[in-house]
């Protein structure tokens, strides 16, 4: 895992300047690149969740403690893909985007999922988070109704989870 993760890290920060894309860094201008680019930097951050993932879910790779560094990766990860998606949803709408966009916006879900159910709902951050992601997921669906499935799969486990969306927030429901 060590070995992928600096290799994924080494590729990004070798990026030239021009693909190159931090949405919402602090110092700098809004701006919004060519979806392609969109794309590249949601997939790369989807396959950091994808790579420590494992290392925090049930199953067979289940740690009595979680790995904080594989949780603090994901949940990095999970945000970055957010703010794309919410800003290539500012620049293009989401009715046209790519399947590839979908799949990272599932993935983040996953994600987001686990942390709002850690914080039981209560807390702001995850809970935006998760809304704003379920919200792009469903819009995506106008485009491409095979994302439907990633929708109810994302809507079980937060049933799981005791988690409710309800007019764009979400509540905890136990």
């Amino acid at each position: 895992m060590q070995q992928v993760n600096i290799a994924l890290q080494a590729w990004k920060q070798a990026l030239p300047a021009e693909p190159n894309y931090e949405p919402l860094s602090d110092n700098s201008p809004v701006r919004y690149p060519p979806p392609n680019i969109m794309y590249l930097h949601c997939m790369y951050y989807a396959l950091i969740i994808l790579l420590h993932r494992p290392f925090i879910s049930d199953g067979h790779l289940r740690f009595t403690v979680v790995p904080e560094q594989s949780w603090k990766q994901c949940t990095s990860a999970a945000r970055s893909i957010t703010n794309i998606a919410l800003a290539y949803q500012t620049a293009y709408t989401l009715t046209s985007a790519s399947y590839l966009i979908s799949y990272t916006i599932y993935v983040r879900c996953t994600i987001h999922v686990r942390n709002a159910a850690a914080e039981g709902g209560r807390g702001k951050e995850h809970t935006f988070l998760l809304s704003a992601s379920l919200q792009c997921l469903e819009e995506l669906c106008s485009a491409n109704p095979g994302v439907a499935k990633p929708v109810n799969i994302i809507k079980r486990l937060m049933a799981v989870n005791k988690l409710n969306i309800t007019a764009g927030k979400l509540f905890d429901i136990r």
